[in-house]
């Protein structure tokens, strides 16, 4: 059917996976979510549901774990209204995902940790939530 055999190709923003973009030496990934409420899971769309979040984000840290030395920023945003616990559930999985890799912003009395710092301490991914929460998380 015309839908499954063009449809993909315009769902498509990248001809490389985000492991291949990694290597060709991209560290800022747009990543657009489709939250499914029924599931619990989380996958990349672009027009059309993609691939499984959770196995993009193990991709991720398995890059990062090789390359300690790397900053890593994920843009995450979701194409729908998630509800705020939703959001809170996937900043969980992304938790346990990336664990001690995940930097944490510091609080406001505190100066920014420079790049050494971060390397030193293995916090190299950071996370941008576009969700517009009605709660903070």
């Amino acid at each position: 059917d015309l839908l499954t055999t063009i449809g993909p190709g315009w769902a498509k923003c990248q001809d490389h996976s985000i492991v291949d973009q990694l290597k060709m030496g991209n560290r800022y990934l747009d990543l657009r979510l489709y939250c499914d409420e029924q599931t619990d899971e989380y996958y990349l769309e672009h027009l059309f549901v993609g691939s499984n979040l959770t196995d993009e984000l193990l991709h991720i840290d398995q890059y990062v774990a090789s390359h300690a030395e790397e900053i890593v920023i994920l843009d995450i945003r979701s194409v729908q209204e998630c509800s705020d616990s939703l959001v809170i559930r996937l900043m969980e999985k992304i938790g346990k995902v990336f664990e001690e890799k995940l930097a944490h912003p510091p609080s406001a009395t505190d100066s920014l940790p420079t790049y050494g710092q971060l390397v030193a301490k293995g916090t190299t991914v950071f996370i941008a939530l576009n969700f517009g929460l009605s709660t903070k998380v």
